[in-house]
């Protein structure tokens, strides 16, 4: 199973956790269609379950409803909440999809 607690710099107060389910299809076209990086961001909340980012002004953002949310943050941390979306939804695209993922109906 894929990790879909992603660190965003190197001491670990930054990170994201992503939905380990729940990925139309569609969203393939979303991202593809997307012309800038506040679009990706907007098709990316609703699939962010936590996260802990730290702001310029010394707080911590733990909720982003918006992307306003972000304009605090720094805007490496920002770059690297897209980089390991993607990332994490190329790794649960190639592993395989684990039991307790399928629909109630599917699972066995």
């Amino acid at each position: 199973m894929v990790n879909n607690k992603r660190l965003l710099n190197e001491d670990g107060t930054a990170w994201v956790l992503f939905r380990p389910s729940g990925y139309p299809y569609k969203l393939r076209r979303e991202l593809r269609d997307a012309r800038d990086d506040e679009k990706v961001l907007e098709i990316m909340i609703p699939h962010i379950l936590g996260l802990s980012l730290p702001t310029i002004s010394g707080g911590t953002v733990t909720k982003l409803s918006a992307v306003d949310d972000l304009l605090d943050v720094d805007e490496a941390i920002s770059y690297q909440l897209v980089i390991q979306f993607f990332e994490f939804r190329g790794e649960r695209n190639t592993s395989p999809v684990p039991k307790n993922s399928l629909p109630p109906s599917q699972a066995t």
